[in-house]
């Protein structure tokens, strides 16, 4: 395996591995271009997202990449899957177990087909630094006739608190460029995805009841969600 390790606006002092490629930005980038990067950097067959708020398990890359190897046209494989409102103001984690393996994109951690990332193009980085990034990536996919696969959490966790919004937060954009983000993002998403996209790329998917209680059970691997959403999506889907 490679090693691709990005000091994203920041360099620690500590000695790395030689066999470890080291990047390392004087400014603090937001995710899409991050992760283009890494991407540019990265010489193997696929690539596994590690951030710095997910807590890896033992044998993840085995459980990563299996997927690639015994089923054809793969693009993305994870575990946190969610499904999104058509206008993109709205996601929610679902169970594939119990929504048959519907779903619309994934959550990271996940894998990408470095041969896929050549056929769709790299993050969008006019997305935004924060949201969509791989929603719009996995949409993308889906569109063009990749394969999301989805498997059961071994063990990983993700972490509550988003450590990379955080600091980005409080060391890389000015709050103007904050508000226009957060004002564009949903709109730029509509534009770009237009209407009714989940049947226009053939999404097996479509809106989901979801239980709140549900939605980050610990032994998922899920510490923690945007529960300020919860009342509103049921809103959205009209349960009171």
């Amino acid at each position: 395996c490679q090693i691709v390790l990005l000091q994203n606006g920041c360099k620690l002092d500590y000695k790395f591995p030689r066999e470890v490629t080291l990047l390392s930005t004087d400014e603090i980038l937001g995710i899409p271009m991050a992760r283009n990067l890494c991407l540019n950097n990265v010489t193997g067959d696929i690539a596994i997202w590690a951030d710095d708020d997910i807590e890896m398990c033992e044998n993840f890359v085995e459980v990563f990449t299996n997927p690639f190897q015994k089923i054809e046209k793969v693009g993305i494989v994870g575990y946190q899957t969610l499904v999104i409102t058509e206008d993109f103001w709205y996601p929610w984690y679902v169970d594939p177990v119990e929504t048959n393996g519907m779903f619309d994109y994934f959550e990271y951690p996940y894998a990408v087909s470095m041969e896929m990332i050549k056929e769709v193009g790299n993050y969008d980085e006019d997305v935004g630094p924060y949201v969509c990034d791989n929603t719009d990536l996995c949409l993308r996919a889906w569109a063009s006739g990749w394969k999301l696969i989805w498997f059961t959490n071994p063990g990983m966790k993700a972490l509550p608190g988003g450590t990379t919004i955080t600091v980005h937060k409080k060391k890389g954009f000015t709050k103007l460029k904050e508000d226009e983000y957060k004002f564009d993002v949903h709109t730029y998403m509509q534009r770009k995805h237009g209407k009714n996209w989940h049947a226009r790329y053939d999404i097996p998917c479509g809106p989901h009841i979801c239980n709140p209680q549900l939605e980050f059970p610990e032994e998922k691997g899920r510490l923690g969600g945007p529960e300020d959403k919860q009342l509103n999506i049921l809103e959205y889907f009209g349960i009171k």
